[in-house]
């Protein structure tokens, strides 16, 4: 990092949009940075702090100067990276952004780089979890929509409704993440991320529907005991998902 007498902690709204600004404020003010950290968690004494306020203009100087100047795989890198739930990431990921404006995005090939190697590693965790999720995700019906419950490790909210939008283009659905409280809706065509309490959320979670019970009790009849594997199952299906997964009840 920029070597300045400056010892900081950015706090920031936990956001996308709140980080770019955070690596915005970082390259403007020269700071020296001693962690990056969300406005609910605790801060450490004696630490001078900088409070980060999301700023369109401020993320967008420096998402553009990233697609641009570098290459949407390096965004892509970033963004998902960005939404593993892993401690310090946030410097962790500012690094490999001064590394590549520093060298360019051929940066990515350099394996032998820690920083590299960490940053890659969270984006590929992220996007294993998408893809695991792809087929473990299970609909019921509540009225006119199609409604499921996960509670993944990572936070893939915002990289899973395109998929489910090309599967279930004509219906109307929505994912809820019972850890995060954020949901993904489909609605007519259209995408929305938005935050929703448990307890709003309640008449959704408690709701049992005919086809659920119907499918449990298909599960159940076809299956043959002497050959069930639960080893086999948890390595298709790890145990951590089975809390939503109908069929495990």
């Amino acid at each position: 990092m920029l070597d300045t007498d400056k010892k900081y902690t950015y706090i920031y709204d936990g956001s996308f949009e709140g980080f770019l600004c955070c690596v915005y404020t970082f390259y403007k003010d020269k700071d020296k940075l001693v962690a990056i950290k969300t406005d609910d968690e605790q801060i450490e004494f004696f630490i001078k702090t900088k409070a980060i306020v999301s700023d369109d203009n401020n993320f967008n100087t420096v998402y553009d100067a990233i697609e641009n100047k570098l290459s949407f795989d390096f965004l892509n890198i970033v963004y998902n990276a960005f939404l593993s739930d892993t401690p310090n990431k946030e410097l962790k990921i500012l690094d490999f952004i001064v590394l590549g404006f520093k060298y360019g995005d051929k940066i990515i090939n350099n394996i032998s780089n820690h920083t590299v190697i960490d940053v890659l590693k969270l984006s590929q965790k992220v996007l294993a979890e998408r893809h695991k999720l792809y087929g473990l995700v299970r609909f019921k019906q509540i009225n006119n929509y199609l409604f499921s419950v996960i509670e993944p490790t990572h936070n893939i909210i915002p990289i899973i409704g395109n998929h489910f939008r090309k599967r279930y283009p004509n219906e109307n659905w929505f994912i809820y993440d019972l850890n995060r409280e954020t949901l993904v809706m489909h609605n007519n065509g259209n995408l929305q991320l938005l935050s929703m309490s448990k307890e709003k959320m309640k008449p959704y979670l408690e709701y049992k529907d005919d086809f659920e019970t119907l499918w449990k009790t298909y599960h159940k009849a076809m299956s043959i005991e002497s050959r069930k594997n639960e080893r086999c199952q948890r390595n298709f299906m790890p145990k951590k998902y089975w809390k939503h997964l109908s069929e495990m009840d």
